[in-house]
């Protein structure tokens, strides 16, 4: 599984879009804009194949209520 210093290790090595996808937690999404990725997608993996997933509707508004100004806010659910 990727850690933190793993998202910041391919950040330094590219310019390209980096976005991540399966951000259900506010903290999360804080860490992943702080690790400098362009996007984030707020997502259950497009299914709830464990019983113990939120919804993503449901994660969506903790999310919002923290997102920067200036930082894109096109929230993806994929």
């Amino acid at each position: 599984m990727p850690t933190w210093a793993d998202i910041a290790w391919l950040r330094s090595l590219t310019t390209l879009p980096l976005i991540l996808k399966s951000i259900l937690d506010p903290e999360d999404a804080e860490q992943a804009i702080g690790t400098g990725v362009d996007a984030i997608a707020v997502s259950n993996h497009g299914a709830r194949n464990l019983d113990t997933l939120p919804a993503t509707i449901d994660s969506l508004p903790a999310i919002a209520d923290r997102w920067p100004d200036g930082f894109p806010s096109s929230l993806l659910e994929a």
